[in-house]
């Protein structure tokens, strides 16, 4: 969430190098989002940290549809977190209003990730509600708009 598609702001600067991140973002959307659909399959075994305390019970990762992806995002609970996550959505969001309304046609490169963004964005609001808390009372939700 930290790229920022508009780089240094020169028009036409996609045109003359070649942007590896563009295409990184993109897979790792799109990574993100199947991840975050699938459930966990078969029998899991018990993860522990350096502490030797369990990174999640066992006994709820042992569930049916468990997703470990789902839950380390519904953990996240820093105010400083939950704006980052806010303002990296807003920034690549905004990329596709702002491609089309330039007065120098395509010379903004314009992400064709805006789909798995949004879908994103809405598995943070569902499976976070501090995120939604934080949202609709911290942020300007006319950004995301």
């Amino acid at each position: 969430l930290s790229y920022d598609p508009n780089g240094l702001g020169v028009p036409y600067s996609s045109a003359f190098a070649s942007d590896t991140h563009v295409r990184l973002v993109e897979l790792a959307a799109q990574v993100l989002c199947v991840l975050l659909d699938c459930g966990l399959p078969g029998n899991p075994e018990p993860v522990e940290n350096d502490d030797g305390e369990p990174v999640v019970e066992f006994e709820e990762a042992s569930r049916g549809g468990f997703n470990v992806f789902r839950t380390l995002l519904a953990r996240i609970d820093s105010g400083r977190e939950l704006t980052f996550l806010y303002k990296g959505f807003v920034r690549l969001l905004r990329n596709v209003y702002e491609s089309k309304n330039t007065y120098l046609p395509n010379s903004v490169a314009k992400l064709e990730c805006f789909q798995e963004l949004l879908v994103l964005f809405w598995k943070l609001l569902e499976e976070n509600p501090l995120f939604m808390n934080h949202v609709l009372t911290q942020c300007d939700v006319n950004e995301i708009v």
